[in-house]
């Protein structure tokens, strides 16, 4: 997944680097590929928020490099 968004960002330039600090949000975060991918192509980003299923749901398990702006919330519903 890694190396998909790495080509994603190639061909699209979907990630863009900006002056003001960058939040990056990810539904469906498991295994974490794209938002890690995102985090090296933006050096400003301050925050990952992801949200996945629990792995005895069916999510697969996180591979996300340790980051201190990561947050991950788990779960099979979530209420606000």
């Amino acid at each position: 997944m890694k190396q998909i968004g790495h080509e994603m960002q190639d061909a699209l330039d979907v990630v863009r680097q900006n002056e003001v600090e960058e939040r990056i949000l990810d539904f469906r975060m498991g295994p974490g590929g794209f938002s890690a991918s995102a985090i090296e192509h933006n050096a400003g980003c301050v925050s990952v928020l992801g949200a996945t299923l629990l792995e005895q749901a069916g999510a697969h398990p996180l591979f996300v490099e340790d980051h201190a702006a990561i947050q991950v919330c788990r779960g099979t519903l979530l209420h606000v």
